[in-house]
């Protein structure tokens, strides 16, 4: 995917992928490991390789996406404090 790049998040310091979404142009952070998805509604948000945001969940037949960074930040922080 040509909209995207790897930097770091301020908040917990870890590697981030920033993917620009095609629905509205903003950039979404996610984590830079890619996983299979299928669209069923959670309990994961992840962005597609097509630069579209979706839920659903991890299946090993679905399709190419990234997880959205903040709940692994949000847990990273916490696990710190």
């Amino acid at each position: 995917m040509e909209n995207q790049f790897l930097t770091f998040c301020r908040l917990c310091g870890r590697q981030i992928l920033m993917t620009r979404c095609t629905a509205d142009g903003r950039w979404v952070p996610c984590n830079p490991e890619i996983h299979r998805y299928k669209k069923a509604g959670g309990p994961y948000t992840y962005v597609n390789t097509d630069g579209i945001l979706c839920y659903g969940k991890r299946d090993k037949d679905g399709e190419w996406g990234y997880q959205k960074h903040s709940m692994c930040c949000f847990l990273n922080r916490r696990a710190q404090a």
